[in-house]
């Protein structure tokens, strides 16, 4: 069954598992069935497209990339203030989010830095992702 013919039928608004499925065009193994647990809570609550968000953001995109992709919306993200700066942060991130909320995002970076920055030195950060460090390094 084609893309399009599966999102007509609307099985997938049933099914988590079905949702990975047309997300990246194969069920999903064992150790990627906790990956649908947050899309099946969505489902239950008629949230359709953050049970989408919720399947794609509950994986690592570096070894299972899809071209979905899904906006947020005011109800997928928490404002928090850490360290002078306000952040907004993806309430489906396990791998960042989770950890800033808990106060315990890279803790001995953070002490590192304190440490060994000065006023006036430079910093750089060879790195492709935006980091906090990166703020309290400017």
């Amino acid at each position: 069954m084609d893309l399009i013919n599966r999102l007509r039928s609307r099985h997938w608004q049933k099914s988590a598992k079905e949702i990975f499925k047309i997300v990246y065009g194969r069920d999903p193994l064992a150790n990627e069935m906790p990956l649908t647990a947050d899309a099946a809570n969505e489902l239950r609550k008629g949230k359709y497209i953050g049970a989408f968000r919720r399947v794609i953001n509950g994986c690592d995109h570096q070894f299972l990339q899809t071209a979905f992709t899904v906006r947020f919306s005011s109800e997928d993200i928490d404002y928090v203030m850490l360290g002078g700066f306000q952040l907004a942060l993806d309430k489906a991130d396990q791998a960042i989010s989770q950890q800033v909320l808990a106060g315990q995002y890279e803790p001995h970076l953070l002490r590192f830095y304190r440490e060994r920055l000065k006023t006036g030195m430079v910093f750089v950060d060879i790195n492709t992702s935006a980091n906090y460090e990166k703020l309290k390094a400017g």
